[in-house]
């Protein structure tokens, strides 16, 4: 089922996303702009990064995740990851499609095993983080910081575009899957 990206999001101002961006003044959205005009003006003035971090921090975590593991998957196939990485992206689409605890605990373990610095070890981090305590389940829990799974969504993405041939038309394809995103496994 495709849904309107913008009726997703919970902020009214894209001021407060930027904030939960970590943007300050006088970087940021004048008040008032709607989050879906100031997302239209980045694409507009060709601030591809910048709206695929946008992106990630207006919408929900799950749908966030979900879009990132459709867009990492679709920048490059599967038949040219590493077999860790493509474990990686296994795991990621299993926690889309059921996201409970232990596949966000695996996604962890995973990401941690990993040798080198990848979008799907991003990916898996994003989802580690995007819910439920970070602490060892042994320990009271510890809750990440909201915004951490967004920055660590949109970082993936972007180096999963730059390790393109044409970062600008991979950015611009996970920029359309956002638009069109679809929650549905």
């Amino acid at each position: 089922m495709n849904v309107s990206v913008w009726s997703m999001v919970q902020f009214s101002q894209a001021r407060q996303i930027a904030q939960s961006m970590g943007v300050k003044d006088p970087k940021l959205p004048e008040a008032g702009v709607a989050p879906d005009q100031h997302y239209r003006r980045l694409v507009g003035e060709g601030r591809q990064t910048d709206a695929v971090n946008f992106l990630a921090h207006a919408l929900p975590r799950y749908e966030m995740i979900a879009w990132v593991t459709r867009t990492v998957g679709a920048i490059q196939s599967d038949s040219t990851r590493k077999p860790q990485e493509l474990r990686g992206m296994d795991i990621a689409r299993r926690w889309v499609r059921d996201p409970v605890d232990e596949v966000r605990r695996q996604a962890w373990t995973m990401a941690e095993n990993m040798e080198e610095a990848s979008p799907e070890r991003l990916l898996l981090h994003a989802i580690f983080f995007s819910g439920g305590s970070i602490a060892p389940e042994d320990l009271p829990p510890v809750h990440a910081p909201e915004e951490t799974s967004a920055h660590l969504g949109g970082a993936a993405i972007q180096l999963a575009a730059y390790r393109t041939p044409s970062p600008t038309a991979a950015l611009a394809k996970a920029l359309e899957m956002g638009e069109q995103l679809t929650v549905a496994g």
